[in-house]
């Protein structure tokens, strides 16, 4: 009886074993999938309002001013990117400029050369290929487009 008292103890203890782990594992898979939903949230939100802020730097009264010192701006804000946020910053500035070329306050060769002169600011070994830069390009053409 008492062997089979010790089973049944050992059975049930593997048994809240495999329980717990499962629990984890739920856990685990809702606490990714709440990261998920909440990095798509994010992700959405900071792209309409990125948006809004080209929109507002092309639409402006004071911007339009200022033209040069927002060039000036976009083209440090490239050069300097940090890495790993190169392209994307590279990206977003591209169609900035695209906008502004929309406007007629730049031509598209100065927004191109603007573009080529911010990349040579990084260092060599993180320079973009040819594709971030055709990349940058058809961003330029987008935000004259839009």
């Amino acid at each position: 009886m008492r062997n089979q008292a010790n089973a049944y103890a050992a059975a049930a203890a593997d048994a809240a074993y495999a329980a717990a782990r499962a629990a984890r594992a739920v856990a685990r898979a809702a606490d990714a999938a709440a990261r998920a939903v909440s990095l798509t949230v994010k992700n959405d939100w900071a792209e309409r309002n990125e948006v809004a802020r080209a929109k507002w730097i092309a639409d402006s009264a004071r911007s339009r001013e200022q033209t040069g010192d927002v060039i000036v701006r976009l083209s440090h804000e490239i050069a300097f990117a940090p890495l790993g946020a190169r392209n994307d910053t590279l990206a977003r500035h591209a169609f900035t400029l695209g906008l502004i070329v929309r406007e007629g306050r730049i031509d598209e060769r100065r927004a191109a050369a603007v573009l080529e002169r911010a990349i040579s600011e990084w260092p060599d070994g993180e320079r973009v290929d040819r594709k971030g830069i055709d990349t940058a390009m058809r961003q330029l053409r987008e935000g004259m487009k839009t």
